[in-house]
């Protein structure tokens, strides 16, 4: 496997991580009231789902 390739498949990765990070956001705002998850969805949209994980 080359370098590109490697690349390419972490990209993805990260990019699926990402939207299934935006996936538990969904499911939290069905949790009962009065959690609301916008602190969460605001940390993934502003760092990426990895980062936001990471403790950015």
């Amino acid at each position: 496997m080359n370098s590109k390739m490697v690349t390419s498949m972490t990209q993805e990765l990260i990019e699926r991580f990402h939207y299934a990070m935006l996936g538990i956001y969904d499911a939290a705002r069905k949790l009962k009231k009065p959690y609301t998850p916008r602190r969460f969805l605001n940390m993934v949209n502003d760092y990426g789902g990895k980062e936001a994980v990471n403790g950015n």
